[in-house]
């Protein structure tokens, strides 16, 4: 899946207390935020030969800026 075909404007990310890292990604809508999401979840994380490095469940959340609300 490539990035603008999953609706992505934007990208930063930044590493926190181990083992997580934040990652912050710009969507239009939040469909294109949740379709992603659910490619991550189903072709992704789903095995360990797409996400070797990957320990555990990925926590995640979709969250919306004030102007959104």
């Amino acid at each position: 899946m490539r990035v603008r075909a999953c609706g992505i404007t934007g990208f930063s990310g930044r590493w926190t207390t181990r083992p997580y890292i934040v990652v912050d990604l710009d969507f239009d809508e939040v469909a294109d935020a949740e379709r992603f999401l659910g490619f991550l979840q189903t072709k992704v994380w789903s095995s360990s030969e797409t996400a070797p490095a990957l320990a555990g469940a990925p926590r995640t959340r979709i969250l919306k800026t004030d102007e959104e609300k």
